[in-house]
């Protein structure tokens, strides 16, 4: 998605490719419980409760004000 700003952007949407390596190595089961201190924009946890399924449970959490609003934002259904 560059239209309009010259070529010089490129926005995507998901995860990057090194957040998808380190969540792999966590080797998580549907059912766990994790706690992301730090969650920022929210993009780690929508994708750590994919991983943990139904019966698993993420819990996100920042500092950042902006940046909850953020992941509320981006995690709404459209």
């Amino acid at each position: 998605m560059n239209a309009g700003l010259g070529g010089r952007f490129h926005a995507t949407t998901g995860p990057p490719p090194l957040t998808e390596v380190w969540l792999d190595r966590l080797d998580l089961v549907p059912g766990v419980t994790i706690l992301d201190v730090a969650s920022g924009h929210g993009i780690p946890p929508f994708r750590l409760a994919e991983l943990v399924g139904q019966t698993g449970t993420v819990l996100g959490m920042d500092w950042s004000e902006r940046q909850v609003a953020s992941a509320c934002v981006s995690r709404r259904p459209s």
